[in-house]
């Protein structure tokens, strides 16, 4: 289902997926759940796809157009360069969005940074799950592309 690539402060999401009604695809957070870094989720009753992100001013969130819960195979690509967040589904771009600030990010994956594929911890201490079925997943950080900055 997805790719997330980042080169410099570029990031790259790219998911060959069907999808469900409303879905959690892929977050990044600290362990105790206090620090959201990026979230990638879709939803078929707002017919759209949203970016969150942290920045020092606080949760951030873009929205894209786009009606994936259609019961097909989807390729997302998500990607995140020069202060612009770009989403494509199917190899059309379906939109940009100005990010509101530098993406925080917890570091590298660890004991204390965890990457959530499919699901995740919500805040009434309850999971939210991916339901559907993923293909492929790619998730390209900056040094795997050549770029500076850290983080998965």
């Amino acid at each position: 289902m997805g790719q997330l690539c980042r080169s410099g402060s570029h990031r790259c999401c790219r998911s060959h997926t069907t999808f469900p009604n409303v879905t959690d695809i892929l977050a990044k957070s600290s362990a105790d759940g206090r620090l959201r870094t990026y979230a990638l989720y879709s939803s078929s009753v707002s017919r759209r796809v949203s970016f969150y992100y942290a920045t020092a001013a606080g949760p951030q969130g873009l929205h894209f157009p786009a009606a994936i819960s259609d019961g097909r195979t989807h390729t997302l690509v998500l990607s995140v360069s020069d202060g612009a967040a770009t989403l494509s589904v199917d190899g059309a771009s379906v939109g940009v969005g100005k990010l509101q600030g530098p993406l925080l990010d917890c570091g590298s994956v660890a004991v204390d940074c965890v990457l959530f594929v499919g699901q995740r911890g919500s805040s009434n201490g309850g999971t939210l799950r991916f339901k559907g079925s993923m293909a492929r997943l790619e998730l390209y950080p900056a040094s795997a592309t050549g770029g500076g900055g850290g983080g998965e």
